[in-house]
């Protein structure tokens, strides 16, 4: 199974593109991060 990663640093930033180039990967499963870099606080 082929598992992909998606991050971008705001919540305002579109992940359309990178999923679209996933899914032609043939990406199973997709994990998607929207925070901040500068915070190590991810909970």
């Amino acid at each position: 199974m082929k598992v992909g990663y998606i991050c971008v640093s705001t919540a305002e930033q579109n992940t359309q593109r990178q999923k679209a180039i996933m899914e032609g990967l043939g990406v199973e499963r997709l994990y998607t991060e929207m925070l901040s870099g500068k915070n190590t606080d991810r909970s």
